[in-house]
Parts: C-alpha cells; sequence; structure tokens
C-alpha cells in the first residue's frame, strides 16, 4: 500500500535525525587534539621515521672532519674500489668517528684512530694491537681506512647490502646490532650516538658530494 504524502515527510525526517546521529557519533570519535599517528608497514619505513637528522652544529663539525681527511682521500677512494662501497663513504664515517683526526682516541670506550677501532675488531681486520711491543697500528690511518673498507664491505654483506643497517654496525658492533635485530626494536633503545648515526652519515655524505663537485669544477 503506497505512503500517504504525510507518511513520506514523516519517513525522511526520521532517515535525516538517523543520518545526523551518525555524523555525530563520527566526530565525537575523533580526538582533533591528538595527531594522527601513522604506523609504517615496513621494518624499512619504521627505520626511516625513526631517523635523527644532523643539528646545524653537527653540519659543522662534519664539515671540519670532512676537510682534515681530505689529506687521505686517494686511499679512501682506493679502500672504496677495492670494497665496492660507494664514493664518500668512508671519508663521511671518519668525519663522524674521529673528525677526521688519525690519533682520536675515545677514553670511555677506548676506540682508537681515524676509523675508531676498538683492539678486538681491529685485530680481525688485520690490525696489530700490542701493548706490550707499545705498536697499535690503529694510529695509522691508511691502514686503519684499508680496515675500515673490509669491515664496512662485510657488513653490508650481512645486512643485503642496505647502508643504514651496516652504518649501525660498524658504529654500535656486531653482537648489539644482532641482538637489536633479532628484537625488532626502534632507535630508542640504541644509545643516542647510534640512533644519530645515520642522520649524521647523510648529512656528511651530503657534503662531501658538494665538496668533490666544487674542486671538479675548480679544476
Amino acid at each position: 500500500m503506497p505512503m500517504t504524502p504525510e507518511e513520506r515527510e514523516q519517513r525522511l525526517k526520521e532517515l535525516r535525525a538517523m543520518e545526523a546521529t551518525d555524523d555525530a557519533v563520527l566526530v565525537d570519535s575523533l580526538d582533533e587534539t591528538q595527531p594522527m599517528e601513522f604506523k609504517p608497514d615496513s621494518p624499512a619505513e619504521r627505520m626511516e621515521s625513526q631517523i635523527i637528522p644532523a643539528t646545524a652544529q653537527d653540519d659543522r663539525n662534519l664539515a671540519a672532519g670532512l676537510r682534515d681527511s681530505m689529506t687521505y682521500k686517494e686511499h679512501f677512494d682506493a679502500a672504496e674500489t677495492a670494497n665496492e662501497l660507494p664514493p664518500g663513504m668512508l671519508m663521511s664515517v671518519a668525519s663522524i668517528e674521529s673528525s677526521g683526526n688519525p690519533a682520536a682516541v675515545n677514553k670511555r670506550s677506548g676506540a682508537t684512530g681515524l676509523m675508531q677501532f676498538m683492539a678486538g675488531t681491529a685485530g680481525d681486520y688485520g690490525l696489530v694491537v700490542d701493548s706490550e711491543t707499545n705498536i697499535d697500528e690503529r694510529l695509522d690511518p691508511v691502514k686503519s681506512i684499508y680496515a675500515a673498507g673490509a669491515m664496512l664491505r662485510d657488513a653490508l654483506r650481512r645486512s643485503d647490502g642496505n647502508i643504514e643497517q651496516a652504518l649501525l654496525q660498524y658504529n654500535w658492533g656486531l653482537g648489539n646490532w644482532g641482538k637489536w635485530t633479532r628484537k625488532q626494536q626502534g632507535f630508542e633503545s640504541m644509545p643516542l650516538e647510534t640512533g644519530s648515526y645515520i642522520g649524521k652519515f647523510r648529512s656528511a655524505l651530503n657534503q662531501y658530494h658538494r665538496m668533490s663537485d666544487a674542486q671538479q669544477v675548480a679544476r
């Protein structure tokens, strides 16, 4: 039986009231004081979202470290070629680790030299560290550069060519990186030095390429 005009009008009012109620519920469910949280899907996206950018002071320090490291550029280049590393990777790491100072010693950790090797890791990559004979090849910048090249080559192989993961291994150590990877933790579980390492590396590498381009133009 068809509805009368009055019944049809009443039904339309009821439908409009239902739609208004649904809209109000939807609006009330949104808390506008809280930003919408972005949840990346992949581990790579999660890591990218947690990278700490280099500060302006970091940029200045890295630039100074790159300038000092230029003394050994031919060795950095040769070690990168020998170990199939991206151009500028080793010099960028040196600028972060020691500010380009081959005599640098971290009194807290004991890391030493241009590439800041720990004694045990240095031995793994052919650097002699012998307190009895007072020999410490970590202080030899050229030997340290080639040892660091081999170390980063191995780190890249372990991480399927992922540069960021290789850098975390280099700075934090293979054992720490392995535990962190297995637990699938975020950057909050790392020391601040390691958590900020990738951001500093990207800044150093960008500056390295700008310096290299400027030198090419000057020639």
